[in-house]
């Protein structure tokens, strides 16, 4: 499971200076995160299709369009809307106070989610370094089920 988080205040601020809408913004997060956790478990061998990135990108955008019609979910006291592909689900609320909380989740389900503010910091690492700072490490993520390209591809067939 991944968390993330949005600080509201500021990313109004960035996203507000380009006119755009910030819930959608964070749909749009949500949905481009969640190919890319797709995109990882590839582990079925062939070719990628041409064009499959580009169409992949392009249903993310789409799906940030349609978030309204996203399935909901319940995390704690809030709301959440959610989405899924390749075994993988993922979905974001707008309902806490001072941001907005993306999850992805492999094989548990991120409905009934009980999420919480962290109060003490002191148990995680930290560390000055900006690149290592935003830096996925692959590597530690699940890698089941097992994921072809015709698996992402049948979904784009099937919106």
């Amino acid at each position: 499971m991944l968390t993330c988080t949005y600080p509201r205040a500021r990313f109004d601020a960035e996203i507000g200076a380009s006119g755009a809408d910030p819930v959608r913004e964070i749909a749009y997060e949500t949905t481009f995160a969640l190919i890319n956790l797709a995109l990882h478990q590839i582990r079925v061998p062939g070719a990628r299709p041409d064009g499959l990135v580009g169409s992949l990108v392009q249903f993310a955008s789409q799906q940030a369009d349609r978030h309204r019609d996203w399935a909901s979910a319940s995390w704690g006291a809030e709301a959440a809307s959610i989405v899924g592909m390749a075994g993988w689900q993922s979905g974001f609320s707008v309902g806490y106070p001072d941001a907005y909380v993306i999850v992805h989740a492999s094989g548990v389900p991120i409905d009934g989610l009980l999420l919480a503010p962290a109060q003490d910091l002191s148990a995680y690492q930290t560390w000055s370094d900006p690149v290592e700072v935003g830096a996925m490490h692959w590597e530690l993520w699940r890698s089941q089920p097992a994921v072809g390209y015709e698996d992402l591809a049948r979904v784009l067939v099937a919106r």
